[in-house]
């Protein structure tokens, strides 16, 4: 069972971090990449406030250390706290201005306080550095995408599956772009490419469907609705209220569709 040993490896990875926090709490800390092994031990296991201390305690040693800045930023973004993560990101941006990875964390906590025009000017930044960034192109896209930009978003996309051939999230966001641009040939193709990678992957199913129901297509049409509902149940509802199935709704099988527990 693979998932059984994922969560073995989980759990004794815990158990490895909470041996070597016991361990750096009797050492005295003098020490820049003490500290900062340590924040990241305490930050691995939730301890936030515990590593935002050692964080900040290898600064005060080292006001360049950009390592404990990006953990002081990877801390706030878990505590929500955007406007903090972009500081510290600057901070390190300040320090070593071509850190392709810099300006992606700085986009990406951008992107949460959903200020998407200046996300996508970070995540082109981290391009610019770094040509194949998978994680800066993602973000990209994913800004362009909210933005309307559909366009972009493709070719963002495009980008993303350039260098992860693999990303069944690239093409189903890709599909998603190409349908705001009614190009439904070429979403489809897309959805089919994200459920080729992935074959549990539900909402492609459920995306497809809804096209072929707008086409009229009804038999195809819940062939893939159905095969969404049978991944996750909670379909259901988004079908029950989805207008895309206006063409289908009043067919038997639908009807039975919508009702599964």
């Amino acid at each position: 069972n693979k998932l059984g040993r994922y969560s073995d490896s989980i759990n004794e990875f815990d158990e490895s971090m909470k041996h070597n926090v016991d361990k750096v709490d009797k050492v005295d800390k003098v020490d820049k990449e003490l500290y900062n092994n340590y924040g990241y031990a305490h930050f691995r296991l939730g301890n936030y406030d515990k590593a935002l201390e050692a964080y900040n305690n290898a600064i005060n040693i080292d006001d360049k250390y950009i390592d404990a800045y990006m953990g002081k930023g990877a801390i706030f973004e878990r505590q929500k706290e955007y406007q903090k993560a972009i500081i510290a990101y600057d901070n390190s941006i300040t320090i070593y201005p071509g850190g392709a990875k810099f300006y992606n964390a700085r986009g990406h906590a951008l992107s949460c306080l959903e200020r998407y025009d200046e996300a996508v000017i970070a995540f082109e930044k981290a391009i610019d550095i770094n040509s194949t960034y998978v994680e800066a192109y993602s973000g990209k896209a994913s800004a362009k995408a909210i933005l309307k930009q559909y366009e972009e978003a493709v070719a963002a996309y495009n980008m993303v599956i350039k260098f992860d051939p693999k990303n069944e999230y690239a093409y189903y966001g890709k599909g998603e772009a190409l349908e705001k641009l009614k190009r439904g040939i070429d979403a489809k193709r897309a959805y089919g490419n994200a459920i080729k990678i992935n074959t549990r992957n539900a909402l492609s199913y459920y995306n497809l469907s809804r096209i072929y129901s707008q086409e009229d297509i009804s038999d195809t049409a819940l062939i893939n609705l159905k095969k969404s509902i049978n991944i996750d149940k909670a379909i259901i509802q988004k079908a029950k209220t989805d207008k895309a199935f206006d063409t289908i709704r009043n067919k038997p099988e639908f009807k039975k569709l919508i009702r599964m527990k």
